[in-house]
């Protein structure tokens, strides 16, 4: 099923789970929440060591930022099965976006990073309430990653850009442990730390080189779409209680 597909099993999965009354356990629910998560890319924290290291070696100290972590929401709606097993849809949207400028009298350089992957799947996942709402489960998505990279550098010489570009579609899946907690009302709230395996694998870019006004397109070398890492979320949500 393609992203656009399962947005709309999403949607229709959160009316239902609006219109489902609650009756012997089952009971509809919906979160939404917050969070970051670590994003270990050494092929480009070594690119921006490398560039780093020509500007410290013309005695120019610069400090450059990684990029190191991608934030977004994240939600999920279902149905609790039993008072302490839920199973719904779940979707998340985490973007990471880095730039590094330098700016002199005649010189201009930058090169800025940005990276996204968007989740449609599902979860699963138990309650303990007697351990103060202790939750631990697990999620399978379709994914979509996405890289670019555009680089600027003008001098006296005269202008130079790169614009590469990647994306790649594959199967994401992970675990969380956390607290949730409804009150009397249905109101929840929850906290959850986890690890998403991210791997889709390596793809070849897109390479777009204007110099001097002259452009040209090739395929730029493979980049690793592993966007795994550990991550910490913080939200809301309701749960149809009778």
């Amino acid at each position: 099923m393609s992203l656009r597909g399962r947005s709309v099993f999403v949607t229709l999965l959160l009316s239902c789970a609006i219109s489902v009354p609650a009756f012997a356990g089952v009971a509809p629910y919906v979160r939404l929440d917050f969070g970051a998560s670590k994003l270990d890319l050494p092929s480009v924290d070594q690119q921006v060591r490398d560039e780093e290291e020509l500007f410290w070696a013309a005695g120019l100290g610069v400090d450059f930022d990684d990029p190191n972590k991608a934030i977004g929401p994240s939600g999920s709606a279902g149905l609790w099965l039993f008072p302490g097993f839920r199973v719904g849809a779940s979707w998340s949207d985490s973007r990471s976006k880095v730039e590094n400028p330098v700016e002199l009298s005649g010189f201009t350089y930058n090169d800025q990073f940005f990276f996204r992957m968007k989740e449609i799947g599902g979860e699963a996942a138990f309650r303990i309430p007697r351990l103060g709402g202790l939750m631990f489960g697990g999620s399978i998505a379709t994914a979509k990653a996405e890289m670019s990279e555009q680089y600027t550098l003008l001098n006296v010489h005269g202008s130079y850009y790169e614009t590469e570009l990647a994306d790649v579609t594959g199967r994401t899946y992970g675990g969380f442990v956390g607290f949730d907690q409804t009150n009397a009302s249905g109101v929840a709230g929850y906290v959850r730390v986890g690890y998403m395996h991210r791997d889709l694998g390596s793809v070849p870019t897109t390479l777009t080189v204007v110099d001097n006004g002259f452009t040209t397109v090739t395929a730029g070398a493979p980049f690793s779409f592993d966007y795994s890492g550990y991550y910490v979320r913080a939200g809301i949500g309701f749960d149809w209680v009778r």
